[in-house]
């Protein structure tokens, strides 16, 4: 008698047969890519803990299945598209799926694989060109999903030119939703307030809009 398949978004692929490292801190994490490829490559050379979610779509279903497991922290490894728009459909799904990742009650963070206008870059055509150090160090450099968030606040406030005292009111009130949202700890807290205040200067220091950001959560 067959048994019926689970759809692939209630599934992490490579997860069943995922051969733990031993070591309980880095059991703790798991990185998740875009293709089925990708893991086997990058398993195949022995990165170790990487799974795959078909196209990217998590699914809270799925994280309860690695948190079975012992996974407390997850990041993300998507691919890097051709295009800008490309691009900008990606940074959403990743922004998606961190907030799934939280809602799941795990930690999230952000990989990114370098960036080539016109090339697609995913893990199996990175490893191609690349030793498995190169995409070790990347999995290590993972923003936190608030960071990276924070990024794309920047990002695309920037590509819509601030330019006057109203463009930057509208970047302060998205810097102020990322600081009071469940996704953002204590410490991310302090590096966006840091790093905003650097970006604008006057009139908003570090304190004010940290001070603001509590009058809000308050």
């Amino acid at each position: 008698k067959n048994t019926p398949k689970l759809p692939k978004q209630a599934n992490l692929f490579g997860l069943t047969g995922l051969k733990l490292t031993g070591n309980n801190e880095k059991d703790r994490d798991i990185t998740i890519v875009e293709g089925e490829l990708d893991a086997l490559h990058a398993q195949s050379i022995g990165i170790d803990n990487i799974v795959a979610a078909a196209g990217g779509e998590l699914t809270q279903e799925a994280l309860e299945k690695a948190k079975v497991r012992g996974v407390k922290r997850v990041t993300i490894l998507f691919d890097s598209e051709a295009t800008e728009e490309g691009q900008k459909r990606t940074r959403t799904k990743i922004k998606t799926a961190v907030s799934t990742i939280h809602n799941c009650g795990l930690k999230s963070f952000v990989a990114q694989l370098p960036t080539d206008e016109g090339v697609k870059t995913d893990v199996d055509s990175f490893l191609k060109d690349n030793p498995k150090e190169g995409l070790e160090k990347i999995i290590a450099d993972a923003l936190s999903g608030a960071m990276f968030v924070f990024n794309c606040i920047i990002e695309d406030s920037y590509n819509t030119d601030i330019n006057t005292f109203k463009d930057l009111d509208e970047f302060k009130d998205k810097v102020l939703s990322l600081l009071n949202s469940p996704i953002t700890t204590p410490t991310d807290r302090m590096f966006i307030c840091r790093h905003f205040a650097e970006i604008t200067g006057q009139p908003w220091t570090e304190h004010a809009i940290r001070e603001e950001a509590d009058d809000l959560y308050l």
